[in-house]
C-alpha cells in the first residue's frame, strides 16, 4: 500500500511543478497521460521498493527548485525546504544526487547570483550524507570491494543504447494486469 499511496501522492508535487512552470492545460494533460501509461511507474507503484518515494521526492525537489529560481528575491524559506527535500531524496536513493547535481548546473548557468547559497546547501547535503557514505564504504571494504554488486555492469554497446530508448516507456508485462485494466 505504501508505494501505491506514494505514487498517488506524487501527483500533488507534479501539479505544483506544472503550475510553477506555467504550463498550459494541454501540456499538463500530455505529461499526465505519459505518466499514467508508463509501465515502469505502474509496476513500481505496486512493488515495495523505493522508486515511488524517489519519484515523489524528485517531483517535490523540482517544484521547490523551480519556485526558488522563479522568486524575485532570495527566498530562504523555499531554499530551506529544498534542502530538506533533497536530503530526503538522497537518503531515499543515492541517485538523487543526479537531481541535486542537475539543479546545481542549472543555477550555475542560469542564476549565478544564487550560486553561493545553493552551493552552501549542497555542501550541507554532502556533510549530512557523509555518515551514510562512510558506512557503505566500510561495508564495501569488509566485503572485498564492490565487484560483486557492480561487476556485472559493462560498457554498453550502441545496440544496448538503442534498446534502452526503445523500452524507456517500460515493458507491458505486468502481473495480474489485463489490457482492459491498463486502458
Amino acid at each position: 500500500l505504501f508505494p501505491a499511496l506514494t505514487a498517488m501522492a506524487a501527483l500533488v508535487p507534479f501539479f505544483l511543478l506544472c503550475r510553477e512552470l506555467k504550463l498550459r492545460a494541454v501540456e499538463i494533460n500530455t505529461a499526465l497521460l505519459l505518466m499514467a501509461v508508463n509501465s515502469y511507474l505502474i509496476y513500481y507503484a505496486q512493488e515495495l521498493r523505493m522508486y515511488s518515494l524517489l519519484l515523489f521526492f524528485t517531483l517535490c525537489s523540482l517544484w521547490l527548485f523551480a519556485r526558488w529560481m522563479n522568486a524575485e528575491e532570495k527566498s530562504r524559506r523555499t531554499l530551506l525546504w529544498l534542502f530538506v527535500v533533497n536530503l530526503l531524496l538522497i537518503y531515499t536513493q543515492y541517485f538523487g544526487w543526479l537531481i541535486v547535481g542537475t539543479e546545481f548546473i542549472c543555477v550555475l548557468f542560469r542564476a549565478r547570483r544564487r550560486l553561493l547559497s545553493f552551493f552552501i546547501t549542497t555542501v550541507a547535503l554532502g556533510l549530512c550524507f557523509a555518515p551514510w557514505f562512510y558506512l557503505v564504504a566500510c561495508a564495501a571494504r569488509e566485503k572485498g570491494g564492490t565487484g560483486g554488486n557492480l561487476g556485472w555492469l559493462t560498457r554498453p554497446h550502441l545496440s544496448e543504447l538503442i534498446w534502452f530508448y526503445a523500452v524507456l516507456h517500460g515493458p507491458f508485462k505486468l502481473a495480474r494486469t489485463t489490457l482492459l485494466g491498463l486502458i
